[in-house]
């Protein structure tokens, strides 16, 4: 899945460790890697699952030529 290659690739101390992407949502095991954590700024979980979010939403409408379609609910 590109988006959490992205996020992955963004933010090294961020590891999707399983992930399973169901018709409508996704269930994921993340790990915010301890020998970073505290340095260069770490955000908070929310944070990342919103970047995840805003990832997909945008290539989503990219690809099908939509605009302003919100795929995800608000909160998780």
């Amino acid at each position: 899945m590109k988006s959490i290659k992205f996020i992955e690739k963004q933010n090294p101390n961020v590891l999707f460790d399983k992930y399973v992407v169901m018709p409508n949502h996704i269930h994921a095991i993340i790990v915010l890697k301890k020998d970073l954590m505290g340095r260069g700024g770490t955000l908070p979980l929310h944070r990342y699952i919103g970047q995840l979010k805003s990832f997909t939403n945008k290539r989503y409408n990219e690809i099908n030529s939509t605009d302003g379609l919100v795929l995800w609910q608000e909160n998780y």
